[in-house]
C-alpha cells in the first residue's frame, strides 16, 4: 500500500515528490510525523494505510445492520438479516461495507431497449460517497474514538451515523441548498485522494 502511494504521487505530483526519498514523501503526505527525533505513523497514516487500525483503535470501525422490519423490532422472532462488524483500513472497510450493502440491497430489472439492465434499490456511487465521507469526515479526537460508524439498512431506507455531525459551517438547513464545504481532518482527506481502494 505505502509503495502503490509513493508511486502514484511521484506520477502524479513530481514537483512535491519526483526528488525526495521515502521518508521525506511520507512526512509530506502526512502519513509520518516526526516525534522526539524519531519517526511515527500518524492517525491519517494507520486509517488509510493500516492493515488492521483495530488493533490500537477498536472502535474506529463500521457496524452494519440489516433490520427485518421498518421499525427495527423483531419479525416472527427475527430482529435483523444481517448484522457485521466491518475492520481495516478506511479503503478495506468502504469495500466491504458496498459489500454487505449489496447483500441487502434489492434490485430491480429494467427493460432497456432488447437488453435488460439491473439496477439497485439505492445508486451505488451515491452510496459509496455517503459511505467514503461518514469515514473520511467523523469525529477522530479521542473522546470519539470508542464510537462506531453505523450503517442501518431498513426495508424502507438507509441510515448512515457517523460521530461527530456536521462540521465548521455547515448547518442542516444549508446542507442542501447552499456550496459549502469543510473537512473536520484535512490531512486525512488529501491522504486519501491518492489512496487506492481495494
Amino acid at each position: 500500500r505505502v509503495a502503490a502511494l509513493l508511486k502514484r504521487v511521484r506520477q502524479r505530483k513530481p514537483s512535491a515528490f519526483g526528488r525526495a526519498d521515502d521518508t521525506e514523501s511520507l512526512l509530506r503526505l502526512g502519513v509520518l510525523t516526526e516525534i522526539d527525533d524519531r519517526l511515527g505513523v500518524t492517525l491519517a497514516g494507520l486509517l488509510a494505510l493500516g492493515v488492521y487500525p483495530q488493533q490500537f483503535l477498536p472502535q474506529l470501525n463500521v457496524s452494519f445492520v440489516a433490520y427485518s422490519s421498518r421499525s427495527g423490532e423483531s419479525v416472527e422472532g427475527r430482529r435483523f438479516e444481517d448484522n457485521v462488524s466491518i475492520d481495516g483500513s478506511i479503503p478495506a472497510m468502504l469495500a466491504d461495507a458496498m459489500a454487505a450493502l449489496r447483500r441487502n440491497m434489492k434490485s430491480r430489472a429494467v427493460i432497456m431497449g432488447v437488453g435488460r439492465e439491473d439496477r439497485w434499490e439505492y445508486p451505488e456511487e451515491v452510496i459509496r460517497e455517503l459511505i467514503a465521507n461518514a469515514l473520511m469526515h467523523r469525529d477522530y479526537h479521542s473522546l470519539a474514538q470508542g464510537m462506531q460508524i453505523s450503517l442501518s439498512q431498513y426495508p424502507d431506507r438507509l441510515e448512515i451515523s457517523s460521530p461527530g455531525g456536521l462540521f465548521g459551517p455547515v448547518d442542516k438547513e444549508g446542507l442542501l441548498t447552499e456550496n459549502v464545504t469543510s473537512s473536520r481532518n484535512g490531512r486525512l482527506a488529501k491522504l486519501l485522494e491518492d489512496v487506492q481502494g481495494e
